[in-house]
């Protein structure tokens, strides 16, 4: 059984819009949801255990809500995080950021 909220609807997809921004083709998938966003990217990321992850998930939180159009360069905070490869591949196939890392 599945636990986490199911967000879904409510979900901004920001994956071009941050990709022009940036011009960062490492960016695989970017969602916003509220004053939150999160950004699976192609990168490597080295974790305080000292795990290497190919995957890396930022997570961005806002002092604007999402729906203003510059509110993604409004960053009171990140964190990244390491990304299993099968967690990457969930988001590649659709599955929401949201649903898989399940921050709150």
């Amino acid at each position: 059984m599945e636990m986490g909220i199911k967000m879904t609807e409510n979900i901004i997809d920001m994956t071009e819009t941050l990709q022009k921004f940036y011009k960062d083709d490492t960016i695989i998938k970017a969602e916003a949801i509220g004053k939150n966003v999160l950004i699976l990217r192609k990168d490597k990321i080295k974790v305080l255990n000292k795990k290497t992850y190919a995957y890396n998930v930022e997570y961005r939180w806002l002092s604007v809500d999402i729906s203003d159009p510059e509110a993604f360069v409004c960053i009171l905070g990140r964190e990244h995080i390491g990304c299993l490869g099968k967690e990457a591949k969930q988001a590649i196939q659709g599955k929401s950021l949201f649903d898989i890392f399940q921050l709150f």
